[in-house]
């Protein structure tokens, strides 16, 4: 066996969730069983799927995957029936026929579900109140280093 064949039956026999991007179309190129599993899609739904469809917070998604550093992220995502999930994800780059691909490593993070699910509540109605108020916000995730704001802040600053 060569070793393409090889990485390519560990891609596809991992208990992990792995997604091939295609960082140009900004879709993916390959998922292995255990990524379709985990979000419910078939491989022709994920093929014609835009990555940032899969964050439950799309705007979050499109900051993650835009920052060039960015390697590791917890972030809610919503599988194929609509149900968000809490997930912790890594990501590594490489350049395959001169395009950049990126390899989205993705666990679900179960054992904090219940109470995140609860906070999801609770941050979805503090941005409506927030919105509907016409304030501007921003929120620093020292953990990940990612930094969050509604529209408003972003437009100001």
């Amino acid at each position: 066996m060569e070793y393409t064949d090889l990485l390519i039956d560990s891609f596809n026999h991992s208990e992990t969730a792995e997604l091939v991007l295609d960082k140009e179309n900004m879709r993916f190129d390959l998922v292995n069983n255990a990524a379709l599993n985990l979000y419910g899609y078939n491989t022709e739904e994920f093929r014609m799927l835009p990555v940032y469809d899969l964050w439950a917070y799309p705007e979050e998604g499109y900051k993650f995957i835009k920052d060039k550093n960015a390697c590791y992220c917890k972030a809610f995502h919503r599988r194929s029936s609509g149900e968000i999930v809490h997930v912790e994800i890594s990501i590594s780059y490489f350049s395959s026929n001169k395009k950049i691909k990126a390899i989205f490593r993705v666990r679900e993070l179960t054992e904090h579900l219940p109470c995140n699910m609860e906070n999801l509540w609770y941050r979805e109605t503090l941005e409506a109140a927030v919105d509907s108020a016409g304030l501007g916000f921003w929120d620093w995730d020292i953990e990940s280093g990612m930094v969050k704001c509604n529209n408003l802040y972003s437009e100001v600053m």
